[in-house]
C-alpha cells in the first residue's frame, strides 16, 4: 500500500484529523493549560507537536508563544507564554506529571522557531522560570546519561571517573583492539 507523502505523512494527516486540539484549547479555562491524557496510547498525543502547524496554531490562536511538554508517554501538556509566572506554573505542572509518570519522557518545555520547527523553549537567566527550566534540562540529561551508563556498564568493562556525575569516562590513549571490539558490539545493539 502506498501513502501520499509516505507513511509518516499519512500518520501526520491522521493525527491532525483525529481531534482538533487548537479548537479545544481555551486559554481562559484550566489556568491556561490543556492536558491531553492518552492513557490507552491510541491518540498518539505525544506525537502532536510533530504535526506541521499544530503548535504554531495554538500560539496564533491566543497571540502568545506556545509551549508544549511531553512529560509522560501517555499525553501532552499545552500552554502559552502569557507571563513569566504562567511559564513557571506550566513547568511545575509538567514536572509533577514527569515525576508521577510510570514511563517519564521529558520534563523540558518545547516551542516552535520562526520556521515552525519544534525546539527547546529557552529563556534568559533573569526570567522567573529560568531555574525551573534549567532543573528540567538537568533532570533530562541525568536520566539519559544514567540509562546510557547502565547500558555501557552491562556490556562494556569501562570504569567511570570517580566523583563525576553524570558518569564520564576518561580515555588517555586509543583503546586497544579488545576494548574497540566491545564498543563496536555495544554500538551494534543500538
Amino acid at each position: 500500500m502506498r501513502f501520499p507523502g509516505g507513511l509518516f505523512g499519512a500518520a501526520r494527516v491522521n493525527l491532525a484529523e483525529s481531534f482538533d486540539t487548537v479548537a479545544a484549547y481555551d486559554p481562559g479555562s484550566s489556568a491556561g493549560m490543556l492536558h491531553i491524557p492518552d492513557l490507552s496510547g491510541d491518540l498518539y498525543a505525544g506525537s502532536l507537536p510533530l504535526v506541521d502547524g499544530w503548535l504554531s496554531g495554538i500560539g496564533a490562536k491566543v497571540g502568545a508563544r506556545p509551549i508544549v511538554f511531553i512529560a509522560q508517554n501517555v499525553g501532552v501538556l499545552i500552554g502559552v507564554e502569557f507571563s513569566e509566572e504562567h511559564v513557571v506554573r506550566l513547568v511545575e505542572m509538567a514536572r509533577r506529571l514527569y515525576d508521577d509518570a510510570v514511563r517519564p519522557v521529558s520534563p523540558m518545555p518545547y516551542t516552535v522557531d520562526e520556521a515552525g520547527r519544534l525546539v527547546p523553549y529557552r529563556v534568559a537567566r533573569d526570567h522567573r522560570a529560568w531555574r525551573e527550566i534549567t532543573a528540567a534540562e538537568s533532570t533530562l540529561a541525568a536520566q539519559v546519561y544514567g540509562s546510557q551508563y547502565e547500558h555501557l556498564r552491562a556490556e562494556v568493562d569501562l570504569r567511570p571517573v570517580p566523583g563525576v556525575y553524570p558518569p564520564r569516562y576518561r580515555v588517555e590513549y586509543h583503546p586497544d583492539a579488545e576494548a574497540m571490539a566491545r564498543l563496536r558490539a555495544v554500538a551494534a545493539l543500538r
